[in-house]
């Protein structure tokens, strides 16, 4: 499958079963506990903690954090957090090892796993991520595996008109990798 993200929108390639999905960012909040952004979509793929409501993390804002330091592992905990939401990072050495979300209110809970980090590619990312968004009764799990990537280049993106493709919706694009 190949991924496309913009400033506004997702799109989804998946070669396999033959499905595009096109959808705008703001779709993916309807059922996210995290509001969907280029700069929060980045950090969650490359595996970097962030906040809500600034485009990156600086020295300046690292004070932002509650941090506690356990014996492998420590956590940062946004001081500053949405009213809804609560969201931590689990880290090892400077590599996050899981981001965890819970949307209070919606009971719904979002969490990726982070594996094998790799130098090679464009910059120190973990080649292997495990999503899972869990709500009050369903529950969805992704796994992805990166071969390669790129940002900030120019791509032309245009839906998929021929060879059998179908468009479909985020949820029924995740139902369907969950068969």
């Amino acid at each position: 499958a190949r991924a496309i993200i913009t400033q506004d929108s997702l799109m989804i390639y998946d070669k396999l079963h033959k499905q595009q999905v096109i959808a705008s960012l703001s779709e993916l909040g309807n059922f996210s506990p995290i509001t969907p952004t280029i700069s929060v979509i980045q950090s969650i793929l490359l595996g970097r903690p962030f906040l809500t409501e600034q485009e990156t993390i600086n020295q300046e804002t690292f004070d932002c954090f509650n941090i506690a330091i356990g014996d492998e592992h420590w956590l940062m905990t946004p001081l500053q957090q949405p009213q809804e939401l609560t969201y931590a990072f689990d880290m090892k050495g400077t590599q996050c090892s899981m981001l965890q979300c819970t949307q209070k209110l919606a009971n719904r809970h979002f969490s990726c796993l982070y594996n094998h980090y790799d130098t090679s590619l464009c910059c120190i990312v973990p080649t292997q991520l495990t999503f899972s968004l869990k709500g009050e009764s369903n529950s969805y799990a992704v796994e992805i595996d990166y071969t390669s990537c790129s940002f900030n280049t120019t791509t032309t993106i245009t839906p998929v008109t021929s060879g059998g493709y179908t468009t479909t919706t985020i949820i029924d694009f995740l139902k369907s990798l969950t068969k």
